[in-house]
């Protein structure tokens, strides 16, 4: 029963409700094969009948590309950041733009109120009627976004600039089973956050999602390098969505964290998402 040297093949569970996984896995002998299948099974629902089916490997499974991706090294990006900046002493219709700027600032009004809005590349602008505060939405990186401000805002009216939600993404470089367990049960088995199965109301064939809090604020300083007495910057919860084309999306609510400290939450966000990327893709 032994092979004369290592190949790769493709091992798929499925059952009566959808296909559960998929695993490429390189092996010896037929007993690696095996090995495989019973750990998979183990993880199945065991309420449905687990079918296994198993196959070589071909240059369609793989992907042209998969050869590119490193779970060790995938790139985040920032694809929103939001939050708000306080004013000192607001007084109604007190100037608080830079004198530059204020032919480009616009009027608006949405179902949060009246605002005089500035529209930028870099982020969005949106100065309440009363300057008591002025949001920031749609910034792409937190560094322009804090330079935005300094720029269209008089620096004597700024109390503080605190960030309420991160958005940041990701790719597998793969396509995955979106309605596999397999994640589930990984996030729930780690105990480091407390996690849930959302529910997601539209194209729910084509992605899932899962809410992560209740994160072990101590272990995670540990693994960010955080020394005794250095603030920490972690979300209070994570909304994770995955695609079936291999997107890992998190939604991040933050509990007022300072803008002027973007260098340090970036590194301290990126330690933890890392290790929930990895998680996932050795799920996936």
């Amino acid at each position: 029963m032994q092979s004369t040297g290592m190949q790769s093949v493709e091992v798929k569970t499925s059952s009566e409700l959808h296909i559960r996984r998929r695993v490429l896995v390189d092996v010896g002998s037929i007993f690696d094969v095996f090995g495989v299948i019973s750990d998979l099974v183990e993880q199945e629902d065991p309420e449905y009948e687990t079918k296994v089916v198993v196959g070589g490997v071909t240059e369609r499974v793989l992907g042209k590309h998969a050869e590119d991706f490193q779970v060790n090294s995938p790139e985040l990006i920032v694809s929103n950041v939001c939050g708000k900046v306080t004013h000192c002493l607001p007084q109604f219709y007190k100037e608080v733009h830079h004198p530059y700027v204020m032919p480009s600032v616009r009027p608006s009004k949405n179902r949060f109120g009246r605002f005089d809005c500035l529209y930028s590349s870099k982020c969005n602008l949106l100065t309440s009627i009363s300057r008591q505060y002025t949001l920031f939405r749609g910034g792409r990186c937190m560094k322009q976004t804090l330079d935005t401000i300094r720029t269209a805002l008089l620096p004597e009216t700024i109390y503080e600039n605190n960030v309420h939600m991160l958005v940041m993404s990701t790719r597998l470089g793969r396509p995955i089973q979106t309605n596999s367990l397999q994640v589930k049960h990984a996030l729930e088995a780690d105990n480091r956050w407390a996690v849930r199965l959302t529910d997601t109301m539209d194209d729910s064939d084509h992605k899932c999602s899962f809410l992560l809090n209740n994160f072990d604020t101590k272990t995670w300083r540990g693994i960010a390098g955080i020394e005794d007495g250095d603030p920490a910057y972690f979300p209070m919860q994570i909304k994770l969505m995955l695609t079936k084309r291999g997107s890992v999306n998190f939604f991040l609510s933050m509990d007022n964290v300072p803008l002027v400290e973007h260098e340090t939450v970036l590194n301290h966000v990126t330690s933890l998402l890392m290790e929930i990327v990895k998680l996932v893709a050795q799920c996936t």
